[in-house]
């Protein structure tokens, strides 16, 4: 059984994989799924983020931290 955020998260990955093959329809229908199980307000905003994103059709990717910040 998954617990509210894995099962934000998986809908979350999810919503990215239909992005990423352009169904941006699906990826705001998956991302506000995700929104309605999100419990903190850093993860609400976001989500909400990734909704423009999709909604503008355009794939919302974060950069990863770099190598001094993932070590620091």
């Amino acid at each position: 059984e998954l617990n509210g955020k894995q099962t934000a998260e998986y809908l979350g990955c999810v919503a990215a994989a239909y992005a990423a093959q352009g169904d941006f329809c699906s990826a705001v229908d998956y991302q506000k799924m995700t929104l309605e199980l999100a419990t903190e307000q850093e993860n609400i905003e976001m989500m909400r983020l990734y909704i423009e994103s999709y909604e503008s059709e355009v794939l919302f990717l974060e950069k990863p931290p770099s190598w001094r910040d993932r070590w620091a």
